[in-house]
């Protein structure tokens, strides 16, 4: 078609799963060999048809293929939204080491163009995921992700829609990781798991009750805040080293010893306070005006390492933890990327007999060099100015999110959930949510760079369309509220026109930017769309935002946080006496084997731990306050 400038040969060039994209955009069969989707797609673009728009499968001309029915893994997925064109520009550049990818961006139940909760944080050689909603494993195979590059899992809260999917991906994770090392003999990379107290349960139920045979090590912790004045190993010297290591040791839970559950104190707990109930509005007023100090937990800290551009001289990323308000256990997570050195004056280091060579990577590491010349060059010589490490603030289910604020400050990208419109407070206050006014105020507080907004109300999505409730938020405001809870709603029937939908759910999506830009005071917010990513630029200088993050070289000097995981030979032996592990709930004097010689000598190895032996339990038992 020279109208629309694609020809025949342009489209033979284009792979099959292209091809079927393409298709798939249209509302069109997917099903054929290459040469019937190349001709099918031919006939599309000759028609005149919009590469945009979608059609009903009735549509479909007769004399084609079978129309596909329409569900939402052949639907388009909804647009971002954006109030600015600046934020997109920034966020579309090339990747430089950190990404985050929306792979699921409705709240309580999926709709034809989104997915439930789910999105990752792509690294230089990782990828680390947060939450994983029912068919997250469906969203990566739809996405540029390599999901075998999953390490680390991170669950905000134990709702279905955050967590129904994560048997599976544990699952296939497994047996992606157990077949490497049949092929090519490399030992399976450890899945780490961290969340709130109920994950361990969980997982063991799932993986246990479904006989899995796991392919690579399981660590899962669980974040509990003890409340009986023993701080968590990284709280300084002074922590309790015998009880504090014995008691988040992670213990194996399989015949196999491949899954270990423990816990992780949290860094403060002999100065927090237990997170308060949801309805208890004394205790966030507390928090809220510096009476009170929150349980903070640091869950993941990288010693420095020459295999990733990610890590400073004192060490690697950081990731740490604290509560949000919301009806169940759930928390908020920070990572902090160390300020990396300035880049090198190629020209200045030469003109001063210093080529580039390995001498180059001592000088970035803030060292002086020699030259063969007898030369001393300094770092200040060459190098610029040393350019501002990443702050994200990635936070999950929240009506109130004080407790995170004194961490998240200066964020450069803030996650927030915006599930309902602003006049909806009353209501997102209720279900423990917030409105995009909330999510945009919170963004002011702590001086987020850029805020992307997930977690929406079905109500400005495909299930709102067949009844008309999907009109810009103006129009809905005037509804009368049901007496059906529209998140936890599924559309029982496709939408009649994807099109209509489309051009509604962004009206009304829109409407939800607009008022977050307002409360946050500047343009620079997106509304998350599935498969919508965004990459975090590696700023060349300071500016106000960064130093906002205050000083950080103490967060990255810190001891490990590593979870020290009971051996192979000493979990055989407990099991053997009819040890039983990880079962929550109990004091330190309640573990069986409490006197073992192996234990001894782990509690006073120096290794940091974050895990309990039989006996400690999320969140319930003596003295001890539930985060």
């Amino acid at each position: 078609s020279s109208s629309s400038g694609v020809t025949l040969d342009s489209l033979r060039k284009l792979k099959v799963a292209e091809l079927k994209a393409e298709l798939e955009a249209r509302g069109r069969s997917t099903a054929g060999l290459k040469a019937d989707l190349v001709e099918r797609l031919a006939r599309v673009v000759a028609s005149g048809e919009d590469a945009a728009a979608d059609r009903s499968p009735a549509a479909e001309p007769a004399g084609d293929s079978p129309a596909v029915q329409r569900t939402m893994f052949n639907s388009r997925p909804a647009s971002s939204s954006s109030a600015s064109d600046a934020i997109v520009v920034d966020g579309d550049t090339n990747f430089s080491g950190m990404e985050v990818v929306f792979l699921g961006t409705s709240s309580g139940s999926p709709s034809f163009t989104r997915n439930v909760s789910s999105y990752a944080l792509r690294l230089t050689d990782e990828i680390w995921l947060f939450d994983c909603g029912e068919a997250t494993q469906h969203q990566l195979m739809r996405s540029k992700l390599r999901y075998t590059k999953i390490t680390r899992i991170f669950i905000t809260h134990m709702h279905g829609d955050h967590i129904f999917g994560l048997p599976g991906l544990i699952c296939a994770l497994s047996g992606a990781r157990a077949e490497l090392r049949r092929v090519h003999g490399k030992d399976p990379t450890p899945l780490y798991i961290t969340g709130p107290p109920g994950i361990c349960d969980y997982v063991r139920a799932a993986i246990t009750c479904s006989r899995t045979v796991l392919g690579l090590p399981l660590i899962v912790t669980e974040l509990v805040a003890p409340g009986n004045g023993a701080r968590g190993q990284g709280a300084g010297r002074d922590a309790d080293v015998e009880r504090g290591h014995a008691r988040q040791m992670h213990y194996a839970a399989d015949g196999r010893v491949k899954m270990f559950l423990g816990e992780r104190w949290p860094d403060n707990g002999d100065a927090c306070v237990p997170t308060p109930a949801f309805f208890d509005h004394r205790g966030w007023e507390d928090i809220a005006r510096g009476r009170a100090t929150p349980p903070r937990w640091t869950v993941h800290r990288e010693a420095p390492s020459a295999r990733n551009d990610r890590n400073g001289n004192e060490g690697g990323i950081v990731v740490r933890a604290a509560p949000l308000r919301h009806p169940v256990p759930c928390f908020g997570y920070v990572v902090d990327e160390p300020d990396q050195p300035g880049r090198m004056d190629v020209e200045r280091a030469t003109a001063l007999g210093l080529p580039p060579g390995p001498l180059y990577k001592k000088l970035k590491n803030g060292e002086p060099v020699t030259t063969a010349d007898g030369v001393t060059i300094r770092p200040e010589d060459v190098l610029g100015p040393t350019r501002p490490g990443r702050r994200l603030c990635l936070l999950g289910d929240t009506c109130d999110s004080v407790a995170i604020a004194e961490l998240a400050r200066g964020a450069d990208v803030l996650v927030h959930e915006s599930t309902f419109a602003a006049f909806k407070r009353d209501e997102a206050l209720y279900k423990g949510h917030s409105t995009s006014a909330m999510a945009g105020a919170f963004a002011r507080l702590i001086r987020a760079r850029n805020l992307l907004l997930t977690h929406f109300s079905n109500r400005y999505g495909a299930s709102g369309v067949a009844s008309g409730a999907v009109r810009g938020l103006d129009d809905v405001a005037n509804d009368v509220d049901d007496d059906v809870d529209d998140d936890m709603a599924l559309p029982e029937t496709p939408p009649e026109d994807m099109s209509a939908l489309a051009k509604e759910e962004s009206t009304a999506v829109d409407g939800l930017v607009r008022e977050a830009a307002h409360a946050k005071g500047d343009d620079r917010v997106v509304a998350a769309s599935d498969f919508f990513a965004f990459n975090v630029q590696r700023r060349e200088g300071m500016d106000e935002i960064d130093l906002a993050k205050g000083c950080r070289d103490a967060l990255f000097s810190g001891p490990s946080v590593a979870p020290v995981a009971e051996e192979y030979h000493v979990a055989r032996r407990r099991m053997e006496r009819g040890g039983i592990g990880f079962v929550g709930g109990g004091d330190f004097g309640d573990r069986p084997d409490r006197s073992s010689s192996f234990e001894r000598e782990r509690a006073h190895d120096g290794g940091a731990g974050h895990g309990p032996g039989p006996g400690s339990g999320p969140g319930g038992g003596r003295g001890r306050g539930s985060a």
